[in-house]
């Protein structure tokens, strides 16, 4: 950050900080989520620094969902992180309960993406109590493996009335399974 960005936020109000600040959180947590994914699926990372944009503008925008889906179009599916939301893993298993504020949200999800016509799948961080790490809310018809690592097979699943398949899962077992129907070097 250069001097003269840091003198212009001087009189930045205190709703203008915290909205940037909340900006760049989410940044940061899909740049390390769209990194986890593609070096895990083979792409190497002289790759990722090839394709970092020159101009500052698009730095911005490198490394985040959009920039994969859009370099990345091969892949079939709509990705997307909840953001300021922590969940209560109980709320999993849950299904209809007042307080329950999981599904709510995925409902929201799916009205804001319904155009999209692909499956969407949403990336956001367990409880740090839990030591579990980031999951993956997803409707994705992916394949089982039984090559997973025990550490990766926790997963819930729950069919919809309507017949949709919802799946809840960690991070590492999503990207394996991911990867069983996608490459991205293709």
């Amino acid at each position: 950050m250069s001097r003269d960005d840091r003198l212009s936020r001087i009189g930045e109000s205190t709703d203008a900080w915290r909205a940037r600040k909340d900006s760049n959180k989410k940044l940061a947590y899909e740049r390390k989520i769209v990194r986890k994914i593609l070096i895990e699926l083979g792409v190497p990372r002289m790759q990722l620094k090839l394709d970092m944009p020159e101009t500052p503008e698009d730095q911005e925008w490198y490394m985040t969902l959009a920039w994969m889906e859009h370099m990345y179009s091969s892949c079939s599916m709509h990705f997307t992180v909840m953001e300021t939301w922590n969940p209560d893993v109980w709320d999993l298993l849950r299904i209809r309960t007042r307080r329950n504020s999981f599904w709510p949200k995925w409902k929201e999800l799916k009205e804001q993406f319904k155009e999209a016509d692909k499956p969407i799948v949403c990336f956001f961080s367990l409880p740090q109590a839990s030591g579990l790490g980031e999951a993956v809310l997803h409707n994705a018809d992916l394949p089982y493996l039984s090559t997973e690592k025990p550490q990766d097979l926790i997963r819930f699943h729950r069919v919809t009335p309507t017949g949709e398949n919802i799946s809840m899962e960690l991070l590492s077992s999503f990207i394996h399974r991911l990867g069983l129907v996608w490459d991205p070097l293709q």
